[in-house]
């Protein structure tokens, strides 16, 4: 009995230490913001604490946390939980003291939804000295500025073929673009990705106006606006959405971006909090509507008291990346200072008056849920603990701090852009190669294996001639396997898509104009759309044109115009007069031909893009496109007479069944249907006389072909019906 009840104690003992540890775990608040005995806070700071759980709203009051500062003494505020009920934010009525120590203790008594209870915590934080936003004056804030490149970069456009040009087209309308337009103009193509391309050119020269662009694997302008800035970081984010970088004129603080939907109406403006100033190098969006936005943090920092014959009032340039939910609110906050040693840095003068010294230039959400940064001046790519902050691992060959063994890699990288995650799990860059020899700049992709901390060099592309693009770039892998290159600071070519072989499928080129990112999407706008986004014209063997009507619907408030289209091939015309006027919610019809008759056997694959032009905020050109794609191939005509005197007719035709089919001088011996692959569907003996009735409505829609047979003939007649 004593044993039974001795194990009964051990047996509730280790429950309870279970439960306590599961208690434990469930009540600590893994994330702090700021971090703890953390210095150089902004004074405008909020006060950040997550569990992980959500909190129960109930439990809350403004009782249970108590802020008091060292100047400023007890400090009121508005304690409130973020949009998704994880994350306590405490936001002071009034920015704290420069040079202050803030406390912070907070009582026990808040409840997870689920009814745990968390414990208290206490911790403490100092202000930065003083203001430091002027600062950033010491550096050259615009890392996306231009810089000519060697002029044997852009000669080499010369000796190229062009494949495509935005210029080369056959149109109907006024397609004209506007004379401030860059050209654009396409040097490989063979078998690229299907997405379109997205691109903000920044040009060099006066002559070229400041765009956010659209264009199809053609170089054919799918969207585009005019801004008075540049548009830096245009593409695709969750929700079907698009950002960029904020260049309209109506803005004060340029450093913010832009929402917009797929109609291309801005819908919302995104800013860092806290008090700092967005930095538009990268930006993330969520499909839960949280996002990610990234700032450059300049300190007065002693370096004297850093490294031997440093600055003893040095600018240093940190890093901050915050997480704001839908409301804008800072939920997570992550900053360099807090994580990173300077002397981390490679190749920067530490002893200077400015020291920019880790430089992260782009970030990603991984698929596990943390985060990746590229830190461009440590020629490291870090991971974070998104939950509490803390470094996961350090990779980069050539980093101080690297954690990781590589295999199938002599090179490395250096200075890189643009760190990604696949699917997959692998990670593409793109290396700068800034110092490199010889200076070569490439896109990279590799294996990463987290447990055993082995990285494999899968994928490495460089062009050839070689380019060297010393800042911005890009590198993504796309649904198709193929990668896409952006080359950063070069022009004319800014971007070259390859396949696994290395074997150039895509080149884009831009006359004077580089761009920060040059990035592909599959993207259809909803301003209007057509009942068909493909026409398949099938296997033509006739000897007229092919006509299919297509309806093209408006689904803004307001009338729009096609005021132009085009397309490529001369095999396909359309035979709508624009420019088209179509009311609000109403719909229009338009017809496009094919006639291939002369133009060899093979397949004619081309894309009709139909143009709406008009003025954004009524300032700003921009043109808003729809598109569909036209097939059709040509086989050998049937052996047909039409050289013949006999006439046939048929009626009604098109015909939704019943046809009448009459001979104007013999009679009819045998009928035989067939259709648009030449495949015989149906024959049909004749009657004595001159006519004959079919019924077509068990047929699919489509174009069928009538060989009509005539007593005395040797040959017979063909004639087209359409079945609709």
């Amino acid at each position: 009995m004593k044993k039974v009840l001795l194990l009964k104690k051990i047996y509730s003992s280790v429950i309870l230490i279970l439960l306590s540890i599961t208690l434990g775990a469930q009540t600590s608040w893994n994330y702090v913001s700021p971090q703890p005995e953390s210095k150089l806070i902004n004074p405008e700071n909020n006060i950040a604490l997550r569990n992980g759980a959500r909190l129960d709203r109930n439990s809350i009051s403004t009782g249970l946390i108590s802020v008091f500062g060292s100047v400023s003494g007890l400090i009121s505020g508005n304690v409130k939980l973020s949009h998704d009920s994880r994350t306590l934010i405490f936001t002071p009525k009034k920015a704290f003291q420069y040079a202050e120590t803030i406390n912070v203790k907070l009582l026990p008594g808040i409840q997870t939804e689920s009814g745990a209870n968390l414990e208290g915590i206490s911790f403490h934080f100092v202000i930065k000295p003083d203001d430091s936003r002027a600062l950033s004056q010491n550096f050259d804030q615009n890392d996306n500025s231009f810089e000519n490149v060697a002029d044997n970069s852009h000669k080499q456009l010369n000796t190229k073929e062009i494949v495509y040009s935005s210029s080369q087209l056959i149109t109907y309308g006024n397609a004209e673009l506007p004379d401030n337009f860059p050209p654009i103009e396409i040097l490989a193509y063979n078998n690229p990705a299907p997405e379109l391309t997205f691109f903000a050119p920044e040009p060099s020269t006066d002559r070229y106006g400041d765009y956010a662009v659209i264009v199809d694997n053609y170089g054919t302008p799918v969207f585009y606006r005019e801004y008075p800035d540049i548009a830096v970081n245009f593409q695709v984010v969750a929700n079907n959405h698009l950002v960029h970088k904020y260049a309209l004129p109506t803005f004060t603080d340029k450093n913010s971006f832009v929402v917009l939907d797929d109609q291309y109406n801005i819908i919302d403006t995104l800013q860092v909090g806290n008090g700092y100033k967005t930095n538009t190098h990268d930006v993330k969006m969520l499909a839960n509507g949280n996002h990610y936005l990234m700032i450059y943090d300049e300190q007065l920092v002693g370096m004297d008291t850093v490294v031997a014959g440093g600055d003893p009032n040095a600018t240093v340039r940190g890093f901050v990346l915050q997480e704001l939910d839908p409301d804008h609110n800072v939920i997570f906050q992550w900053r360099s200072w807090d994580h990173f040693a300077i002397t981390d840095a490679n190749h920067i003068d530490l002893t200077a008056q400015s020291v920019d010294y880790v430089h992260v230039n782009s970030f990603d959400t991984t698929s596990d849920g943390n985060l990746l940064l590229c830190c461009r001046h440590f020629d490291e790519i870090t991971k974070i603990d998104r939950n509490t902050g803390d470094i996961i691992w350090r990779f980069g060959p050539k980093a101080q701090n690297n954690m990781f063994t590589f295999t199938n890699d002599t090179a490395g990288f250096t200075w890189p852009h643009d760190i990604r995650q696949n699917e997959n799990g692998n990670i593409t860059l793109y290396d700068n190669g800034n110092f490199d020899n010889p200076r070569i700049s490439k896109g990279l992709e590799y294996e990463l294996d987290d447990q055993n901390l082995v990285a494999t060099l899968v994928f490495s592309y460089s062009n050839d001639p070689a380019i060297y693009g010393k800042n911005k770039g890009s590198t993504r892998r796309l649904p198709n396997n193929n990668v896409l290159v952006g080359w950063g600071n070069n022009w004319p070519i800014i971007a070259t898509e390859a396949n696994n072989e290395g074997i150039k499928t895509w080149e884009l080129s831009v006359d004077s104009s580089l761009s920060f990112k040059v990035l592909k999407f599959n993207w259809q706008t909803s301003c209007f759309e057509t009942n068909f986004d493909t026409i398949d014209y099938g296997y033509y063997n006739d000897y007229v044109s092919w006509p299919v009507i297509f309806t093209i619907t408006n689904n803004l408030d307001h009338e729009i115009t096609i005021t132009s289209a085009s397309n490529h091939l001369e095999a396909y015309t359309l035979g709508t007069q624009l420019p088209l006027y179509i009311a609000a919610g109403g719909s229009e019809n338009m017809v496009v031909y094919f006639y291939p008759v002369g133009m060899g056997i093979h397949d004619f694959n081309d894309v009709l893009t139909l143009n709406y032009d008009s003025y954004y905020a009524d300032t700003m050109p921009q043109r808003i496109t729809r598109q569909v794609v036209l097939k059709g191939t040509t086989i050998e005509p049937l052996n047909i007479d039409q050289n013949s005197d006999e006439q046939i007719i048929i009626s009604p035709n098109p015909t939704s069944g019943l046809i009448q089919i009459a001979s104007s001088q013999k009679k009819i011996t045998n009928v035989s249907i067939y259709n648009a692959l030449g495949k015989i569907v149906s024959s049909h003996k004749g009657t004595s006389n001159q006519q004959i009735q079919l019924d077509l409505s068990g047929y699919e829609n489509g174009v069928y072909f009538i060989q009509v047979e005539l007593a005395g003939e040797k040959k017979s007649i063909m004639a087209k019906v359409i079945k609709n």
